[in-house]
């Protein structure tokens, strides 16, 4: 048979196409062993229960300390339970609870979906102040001994005095094209605050002005588009020892060291955490 030198490409690029297909049905890497099967469930039943009211789609969560735990619900009522589930006061706090509860050594804090920020006396619940802030809470407002911080939206901060509800200082981050409706909480590490922000970043501000002290990048965002790109950290700053840990959404986990922020290892995901629990 002759082969015309026009028709030779053809044939060449047939040949490659059947050599690519019989590439794909061959062995591409190392092929992962089956998961066990894990047969770990309990019987969880509940000790006990109270009606706050419901939570209305917000994140509000309760707060526990050694002798009790605070609760909210979205219509403003606010309780305060020992650890037999009974109530030691309830109260009515700002109406539209979206932020909270948030716990301090003597102060309950609260916030609305109207900016309002609200603190209680942790002992009898009474309301000792509450101020209007730049826009919706959201998230558990941090209280320590001498002030409360609150997240405005997602990338603002606001500081104000335990005492009288004075405004002490605020921190403003640009905003991410698109982010999640969720929010990092904030952890103590001496004399710093950490908090997690959209855009896959961990922020180390001063208690005592709101200065940045540092800032490390737990995810970076990758991706075709802002939805793939997203990294916000979503988990809340877990502080052991001199290393900070949190987590970020699309399930990476990194610890940084908390005096400077440079990461003491690669970042992981949580699968492998996973992984790496199941392996042994």
């Amino acid at each position: 048979m002759t082969i015309n030198h026009r028709t030779l490409p053809v044939i060449l690029l047939i040949a490659s196409l059947l050599s690519a297909c019989s590439w794909f049905k061959g062995p591409r890497g190392p092929v992962p062993s089956a998961l066990p099967d894990v047969n770990a469930a309990a019987d969880i039943k509940p000790l006990w229960h109270v009606d706050t009211g419901g939570i209305g789609g917000t994140l509000l969560r309760p707060a526990a300390t050694a002798d009790a735990v605070f609760a909210g619900g979205r219509s403003g009522t606010l309780v305060r339970l020992n650890s037999e589930g009974r109530e030691v006061w309830r109260t009515r706090s700002v109406s539209n609870l979206t932020g909270g509860v948030g716990v301090g050594p003597s102060v309950v804090a609260v916030g609305s979906s109207e900016g309002v920020l609200a603190a209680h006396d942790a002992s009898s619940g009474a309301l000792l102040w509450k101020v209007q802030t730049g826009g919706e809470l959201g998230g558990t407002p941090f209280v320590g001994d001498t002030l409360v911080v609150a997240r405005v939206g997602d990338s603002q901060l606001e500081a104000y005095a335990v005492a009288d509800g004075k405004r002490l200082w605020s921190y403003q981050r640009g905003q991410s094209p698109l982010s999640l409706r969720t929010y990092s909480g904030m952890a103590r590490a001496g004399d710093l605050l950490l908090v997690g922000f959209p855009g896959g970043k961990l922020v180390a501000l001063t208690l005592a002005g709101g200065f940045p002290r540092w800032e490390a990048t737990i995810a970076a965002p990758r991706g075709s588009n802002e939805l793939e790109r997203m990294s916000d950290v979503t988990g809340d700053p877990v502080v052991s020892g001199d290393s900070v840990c949190v987590a970020a959404f699309q399930g990476r986990i990194a610890c940084v060291d908390r005096e400077k922020g440079n990461l003491s290892g690669p970042a992981i995901t949580r699968l492998q955490v996973a992984s790496c629990l199941m392996a042994r």
